[in-house]
Parts: structure tokens; C-alpha cells; sequence
């Protein structure tokens, strides 16, 4: 239930470390007290997550090749983008 800041005497809201909400909240027109806690759930079994330990260990590998792979890519990119600019820059276009 929704209630409007202006009927509410006080309210706390405290987040702790482990990323739980607390949240308390005191009515003006009641003087009643309500409090709830929030606190997130991933929603896996722990089966769930240790087959995807699991998977993760099995193809570490293949991701470190793709990206070593990827970072030569772009490093490649670089080399050809800072070549485009030094060929192309106004200082270098007095020579000719």
C-alpha cells in the first residue's frame, strides 16, 4: 500500500551490508507503526550456479583466446587510425 509522505510522522529507510532494506514508517492519523525489509534474491538453485561455474571454467579458455584475439583487432584498428591521421593532418599536407 501506497501512503503519502504527508500523512507519515517519520519514516527510516536503512540499507545495510549485505544490500538489505529496512524500511519503517510511522502514520500521522493512525499513529500506527509499519516496518518491512527488502533484500534481493538471484533467484538460482545451487545447482544452478555451479553449472555455471562450471561452464565458466570449461570455456575460460576459448574466452582468453577470443580476447586476445579482440585486443590485437583493435590495436590494429589503432595503428591504422593513427596512420590515416598523420598521413592526412594539415602539416603533413604542406609537404606536397
Amino acid at each position: 500500500m501506497l501512503v503519502c509522505e504527508a500523512h507519515l510522522d517519520y519514516y527510516v529507510a536503512d540499507l545495510d551490508l549485505d544490500g538489505i532494506v529496512h524500511v519503517t514508517a510511522k502514520d500521522k492519523a493512525t499513529g500506527k507503526d509499519q516496518s518491512m525489509t527488502i533484500a534481493s534474491s538471484s533467484g538460482l538453485s545451487d545447482k544452478d550456479i555451479e553449472k555455471m561455474i562450471s561452464e565458466s571454467e570449461q570455456y575460460a579458455e576459448t574466452d582468453k583466446a577470443r580476447r586476445a584475439l579482440i585486443e590485437e583487432a583493435n590495436k590494429a584498428d589503432s595503428v591504422c587510425s593513427d596512420t590515416e591521421k598523420g598521413m592526412f593532418s594539415p602539416s603533413r599536407r604542406e609537404l606536397f
